[in-house]
């Protein structure tokens, strides 16, 4: 049992129910580090951004990207195009590679959405941010996974949900 808060100030959201990839169970923590919560009562005011699905492309080093994480105590979003996508690795499908030569994410920003704006100015939900690689102490790119890899089982969710 829980509560979410979306800013300082606003109303607290009780967590009715919280579904997990049944990947990341099996996995003990790395495939599928992907969730989905239901608050008790809808939210006013607030539109979500559509998910991204397979029909979605990303292109490789597409830069239209940001993210939203909390880390270090802070509620924050990126600024636009300063991070960008890089491939998959063929030992994780489903993950996003990124990086950013400006900035990076930090501990805590892992949960944290990464929003892809098409060509078009459409918005889209495309990953959550999972982990980061360092070397010599410095974070040189980030994982999220992709969601297009669970659209299926994320939609199939929902729509339980809604009933």
């Amino acid at each position: 049992e829980g509560y979410v808060q979306f800013s300082k100030g606003d109303d607290y959201f009780k967590v009715k129910e919280v579904w997990l990839s049944p990947e990341w169970a099996v996995s003990n923590g790395r495939a599928g580090d992907i969730a989905l919560i239901l608050l008790e009562t809808p939210v006013e005011s607030i539109e979500p951004i559509e998910l991204a699905s397979n029909v979605n492309y990303l292109p490789r080093y597409a830069s239209r990207l940001y993210t939203v994480g909390c880390s270090l105590g802070y509620k924050k979003q990126s600024l636009p195009e300063v991070f960008y996508y890089y491939g998959t690795l063929t030992t994780s499908p489903y993950c996003l590679q990124l990086r950013s030569n400006r900035t990076v994410i930090w501990h805590g920003d892992s949960g944290g959405a990464v929003f892809y704006k098409d060509c078009l100015g459409d918005t889209y939900l495309v990953g959550v941010i999972a982990s980061y690689s360092r070397f010599q102490d410095v974070v040189v790119d980030f994982t999220a996974m992709d969601v297009r890899a669970y659209f299926t089982q994320i939609k199939d969710k929902l729509g339980e949900w809604k009933g």
